[in-house]
């Protein structure tokens, strides 16, 4: 008897050690449901914000495309702006380029202009000088004289206006009332000629008289000639008419210091 009682109890020892088995595996495994139940909820909360931080990745990309696109635009127009501008500066300094020439084409014109038109005036003026004086003059200092060849730019240049100027013989005040329109000059041939005076620093040099042949009568005219020089170049002429301003010293191509 006492046997089974010791067996019952065993018996029931041990149900009761795995009755406390299965409570403490129902509580650990109770536990584990509770920290997955967390971890899960854990994983759920992180998934959804990198889901949420990986949408606003996307998004600002897209916006980030957007921007660079706008700026690829942007730069593509400035550069097309810049383009532009550059091609209308240039027209415009073309434009400015070619008012410049009208300009100056117009002023040369109107300086032709100006001239025909003062010298149709002369021509019509030089008719009533001639009729004015009739044989009272001689007519132009440049009819009166007669230049060597190859020397007639060397003249020109030196005499300049004096050759259009009207030699006159006789003459009163009242002739030179209501004169024509334009531009003349007259030279009394009845002046006294002065002797010439002795001009030192001429010596070696030549007038330009002896390339000028007078017509009779008309030694009046020598003071106008004879204080021009023909020189051998530039530096003689530059250097002497510094020195002697009140004449005239002429390079063989036709250029006057003075």
């Amino acid at each position: 008897m006492k046997e089974k009682t010791d067996a019952i109890t065993n018996f029931l020892t041990k149900i009761q050690g795995y009755k406390q088995d299965i409570t403490k595996l129902q509580f650990e495994k109770d536990n584990k449901e509770t920290l997955l139940s967390r971890i899960k909820g854990e994983y759920n909360t992180q998934k959804e914000e990198i889901e949420s931080k990986q949408r606003m990745r996307k998004q600002l990309e897209e916006e980030l495309d957007g921007m660079v696109s706008q700026q690829e635009e942007r730069a593509k127009g400035l550069e097309e702006t810049n383009s532009k501008l550059t091609e209308t500066e240039k027209r415009l300094v073309d434009l400015n380029d070619d008012l410049k020439n009208r300009q100056e084409t117009l002023n040369d014109c109107k300086v032709v202009i100006d001239t025909l038109t003062r010298r149709l005036k002369e021509k019509g003026g030089v008719r009533e000088i001639k009729e004015r004086f009739d044989r009272r003059s001689q007519g132009l200092f440049r009819d009166n004289i007669k230049v060597a060849s190859g020397y007639e730019a060397v003249v020109d240049i030196c005499l300049g206006d004096i050759l259009s100027f009207y030699l006159l013989d006789d003459y009163n005040p009242q002739d030179f009332d209501g004169l024509p329109e334009g531009r003349f000059g007259f030279i009394n041939t009845r002046a006294v000629v002065k002797d010439k005076d002795s001009i030192e620093f001429a010596q070696g040099l030549s007038s330009i008289l002896q390339f000028v042949q007078l017509k009779p009568s008309q030694d009046i005219l020598e003071r106008y000639i004879n204080k021009y020089f023909l020189v051998d170049d530039f530096k003689q002429a530059n250097e002497l008419s510094g020195k002697y301003p009140e004449c005239g010293f002429v390079t063989q191509n036709g250029i006057l210091f003075k």
